[in-house]
C-alpha cells in the first residue's frame, strides 16, 4: 500500500523542484530588475557542464576496464574525484558564463538569479522529473516518507549552495580575483566529495543531510557577506 505521506512529500518535492526556483527568479527580476539572461545562462551552464560534458566523460570512462577496476577498488579516491570534477566543471562553467555572456551584468542580484537557474535546472532534471514519474506511476512510491522529504530538503540546500558558489565566481570575474574561483571549486568539492565516503561509512540519510545543512549555513554567510562586496567595491 502506498503511503499518503510519501505521496504528499513526492508532490511537495515535485512542486519545489519544478516551479519554486523559477518563481524566485521572477520575483528577483520584477522586484530588483535582475536579468532573465542570467537565469538562462545559469541553467545552460549546468546542462553543458554536467549532462553534456562531465557525465558523458564519466559514462565513457565507465566502459573502460582500467577505470571500472579503479572505481571499485579505490572507492574513497573515486568519491573524491567525482566531487572535485563536479566542482571543476560547474565552477569553470560559471566563470565562462559570467566572463563571456554576462560581463555587463555583474551585480549581486544577477548572481542570485544565475544560481537559481543553475540549481533550478539541476533540481528539475534530477528530482522534479523523477518525482513526476513517481506520481504518474504511484505503485513505484515504495520508499519511506522521510526519504522523499530528505530529497526535497537536499534540493533546497543545494540551490542555496549553488547561489553562494555563483557569487564567489561572479566576484572572481568582476574583480579579477581568480582565487575566488578556487574557493568556489573547493566549496563545491567539500559538498560532493564526502558523500560517497559517508555512504561507505554507513551514515544515515539524515546524518548526511546534517553535513550538507552545516555547509548550507556557510553558504548563507557567503551570500550575505558578498552582497556589499560585489556591488560596492571598486574594480581594480
Amino acid at each position: 500500500m502506498v503511503s499518503d505521506l510519501s505521496v504528499f512529500y513526492v508532490i511537495l518535492g515535485m512542486i519545489f523542484s519544478m516551479f519554486v526556483p523559477a518563481a524566485l527568479a521572477i520575483f528577483m527580476i520584477k522586484r530588483y530588475k535582475a536579468s532573465w539572461k542570467a537565469f538562462f545562462v545559469g541553467a545552460a551552464v549546468f546542462v553543458i557542464s554536467q549532462p553534456l560534458l562531465r557525465l558523458q566523460i564519466l559514462r565513457y570512462l565507465n566502459t573502460t576496464t582500467w577505470f571500472t577496476l579503479f572505481s571499485t577498488t579505490n572507492m574513497a579516491a573515486y568519491s573524491i574525484i567525482l566531487g572535485v570534477t563536479a566542482g571543476l566543471f560547474e565552477e569553470i562553467g560559471r566563470y565562462i558564463g559570467f566572463k563571456f555572456f554576462l560581463k555587463d551584468k555583474l551585480q549581486w542580484k544577477n548572481g542570485i538569479v544565475f544560481g537559481l537557474g543553475h540549481g533550478g535546472i539541476e533540481a528539475l532534471i534530477f528530482v522534479g522529473l523523477g518525482y513526476l514519474t513517481l506520481l504518474l506511476n504511484r505503485g513505484l512510491i515504495t520508499a519511506a516518507p522521510n526519504l522523499y522529504l530528505a530529497g526535497t530538503l537536499e534540493r533546497v540546500m543545494a540551490i542555496i549552495c549553488h547561489i553562494a558558489m555563483t557569487l564567489l565566481v561572479l566576484y572572481a570575474v568582476k574583480y579579477r580575483r581568480k582565487i575566488y574561483l578556487f574557493y568556489a571549486i573547493l566549496f563545491h568539492s567539500l559538498i560532493d566529495s564526502p558523500l560517497g565516503l559517508f555512504k561507505m561509512a554507513g551514515l544515515s540519510t539524515w546524518q548526511i543531510e546534517g553535513y550538507i545543512f552545516i555547509l548550507t549555513l556557510a553558504a548563507l554567510f557567503i551570500i550575505i557577506k558578498l552582497k556589499n562586496k560585489i556591488d560596492n567595491e571598486c574594480i581594480i
